[in-house]
């Protein structure tokens, strides 16, 4: 994927995740990173969106024109509420962005900008910071809950930006 800037999530605290059918519990790392719009109308006109959207179209080709399916794209200027009645909008560093989500049962590696050092120290790559992502899409396979897994395979350190403080909780 292109460089974008980290702006959701952690690079390196999981969270519990319950299987809703089975209530079994597994560990889950998932961060959101924006990329810069250009003048495209939509993000499955950008060269990563179209490997993104053919993934979903061609495995649901009667499913992924539905609303809810589950391309883990976000547009952030919109102003639509999600269930929880956040809207992308309000968030930093969504704003003139495509903002999309990866995830993994495992922690991303992250390295330097041209892939030759690791960075092991903890939280050395902040949320507000520049990265680019090696990742992956597929098919969820799923009827009922239809989308694409976007996930990653390891994360470059790309540039310094203004740090963005996530909420972990309400804001007072």
């Amino acid at each position: 994927f292109p460089v974008g800037r980290f702006v959701g999530g952690s690079l390196y605290k999981s969270e519990t995740r319950v299987n809703e059918k089975t209530k079994e519990e597994r560990q889950s790392y998932s961060f959101a990173v924006a990329i810069p719009k250009g003048t495209e109308q939509h993000w499955n006109q950008t060269e990563w969106g179209r490997l993104i959207w053919a993934e979903g179209a061609e495995n649901a080709p009667s499913m992924h024109q539905n609303p809810a399916f589950a391309w883990k794209v976000k547009d952030g200027d919109s102003a639509v509420p999600n269930r929880k009645g956040n809207k992308p909008c309000d968030n930093e560093g969504w704003p003139g962005h495509w903002v999309m989500w990866l995830s993994s049962g495992f922690a991303p590696k992250i390295y330097n900008a041209d892939g030759t050092q690791p960075i092991n120290e903890v939280d050395a790559v902040k949320p507000g910071y520049f990265i680019q992502v090696f990742g992956n899409v597929a098919f969820n396979k799923s009827t009922d809950s239809p989308g694409v897994y976007l996930t990653y395979s390891a994360v470059a350190f790309s540039a310094y930006g203004p740090e963005i403080q996530l909420s972990a909780g309400v804001d007072a």
